[in-house]
């Protein structure tokens, strides 16, 4: 787990401090969990709103860098409900970070991941049948 006492982790509340403790193992393992009420909206534990993300039902989402290089990623539902999953890449620590958290880490990577493999296979089956 990181070290919360790390600057990028001391302004989180300690409710927000112990649930991420208490579930690390689950978070790191890419869990994604539910936070109970008790622990608090993300805005006021120094989570950041985001302007982009992949969409699975929320209403808004929230983020909140490590400092291992991986962010805490919380989706905000229309009702209410938190749940906070973990993203190996932070896409905010550059470009690469990025480029890696879109291709390991989403739907639309894996789609575009799977549409480049098509796409070069075709080439290849083309041009080998042109030899033939």
């Amino acid at each position: 787990m990181p070290t919360l006492s790390t600057k990028p982790m001391h302004a989180l509340t300690p409710s927000w401090r112990i649930f991420i403790e208490d579930n690390w193992s689950a978070l790191a393992a890419g869990q994604h969990i539910t936070v109970p009420t008790v622990v608090g909206h993300p805005r006021g534990a120094g989570f950041r709103s985001l302007g982009i993300a992949e969409w699975v039902g929320q209403a808004r989402d929230w983020a909140r860098s490590l400092p291992d290089g991986s962010r805490l990623h919380v989706h905000e539902h229309p009702t209410g409900q938190l749940v906070v999953h973990r993203d190996r890449h932070d896409p905010d620590q550059g470009f690469w970070s990025m480029v890696q958290h879109i291709a390991t880490e989403t739907t639309t990577g894996a789609v575009v991941g799977l549409a480049l493999v098509g796409v070069g296979v075709f080439y290849g089956v083309k041009a080998v049948s042109k030899r033939g």
